[in-house]
């Protein structure tokens, strides 16, 4: 059963082609960086967007999902793009009535897994375990993989987060499609 689980959630991060260099190339439930989330979510769910940063450049969409390892996605869009071209997007494993010990060990299986796929094509770094800068009373600690692409197209991350109580956030198991372009943005309103 654990090793269906694993395979689940690595089926979900889809590569186009066997060596693609390019973020664009990654899936996360048939969603793409550059693609529209006019695709992907209803206009109902698109109402739901919310700002999660007090610069209001980005907006955040998200929806549970009934289907497959992800029990959630979350994608963000520039505020005043009428598209709604996507810019980063994750596909999330909440841990509120499980073992937060098991998303420690299914994070560890997906970055050795990411590995192999990535072994020419990212940088791999391992950031350790350390407060979340979205948290002010860094009560809430994550763990974080990412592999950078090679072109500067953006990177892949891995992460569990064990958020505190105060944060009003369920803990994760989370893996993210980033552009270099929002993860900018995102590094200067975090400084």
């Amino acid at each position: 059963m654990k090793t269906f689980f694993l395979a689940f959630i690595i089926s979900l991060i889809t590569i186009s082609h066997s060596k693609s260099d390019d973020i664009k190339d990654f899936e996360i439930n048939g969603m793409s960086i550059g693609d529209s989330a006019l695709n992907h979510f209803s206009k109902s769910e698109l109402k739901t967007k919310r700002f999660m940063y007090d610069d209001k450049r980005f907006i955040a969409i998200s929806k549970y999902l009934n289907t497959g390892p992800y029990e959630g996605v979350s994608v963000e869009v520039e505020a005043n793009d009428k598209n709604y071209i996507i810019q980063a997007m994750n596909g999330k494993i909440l841990y509120d009535n499980k073992n937060f010990k098991d998303c420690y060990k299914n994070e560890k299986k997906i970055v050795s897994e990411l590995k192999v796929i990535f072994k020419n094509n990212a940088k791999y770094n391992d950031w350790g375990k350390s407060p979340h800068p979205g948290d002010k009373s860094g009560k809430s600690v994550g763990t974080q993989h990412q592999f950078d692409m090679n072109d500067g197209s953006g990177f892949i991350m891995v992460e569990c987060m064990n958020w505190s109580e105060e944060s009003g956030y369920t803990d994760n198991l989370k893996v993210s499609i980033i552009t270099d372009d929002f993860n900018d943005w995102l590094t200067e309103i975090y400084k």
